[in-house]
């Protein structure tokens, strides 16, 4: 076996332990499952909240309603390619190239200048 098939045999057949104990620690111990759950419902109120805020802009013809019943951290826009090339070259702004925004990323601050930017190319 070469040396680099070692050191990748190493690395997947024994993958780290170190995600395992994090959450071994926080789930046993009660003042840190509660700081956990905090703030899994504080993003949780951010995600449901942004996309509140985009289904209610007014986008042209883009249905941004349907954000609203949406699930999860991501969200797919009714955007073709050039949309995306030009939302990115023009505006700044990322996604995937097939329309994939992170809602759990974007600032409360920042929607109407998101929400601007998707006018502009829509």
């Amino acid at each position: 076996m070469s040396n680099l098939a070692a050191i990748a045999r190493a690395n997947y057949s024994m993958p780290p332990d170190h995600g395992a104990a994090i959450v071994r620690e926080v789930l046993s111990d009660e003042a840190l499952r509660a700081s956990w759950r905090e703030e899994l419902d504080q993003i949780r109120s951010h995600i449901k909240r942004t996309r509140r805020q985009l289904a209610a802009a007014r986008v042209n013809s883009m249905p941004m309603h349907l954000i609203a019943d949406q699930k999860g951290m991501f969200s797919t826009l009714p955007l073709n390619d050039a949309q995306v090339t030009a939302l990115r070259e023009q505006h700044g702004i990322y996604m995937t190239d097939s329309a994939r925004i992170n809602v759990a990323g974007l600032r409360e601050a920042d929607i109407p200048r998101f929400v601007e930017a998707l006018k502009a190319v829509a």
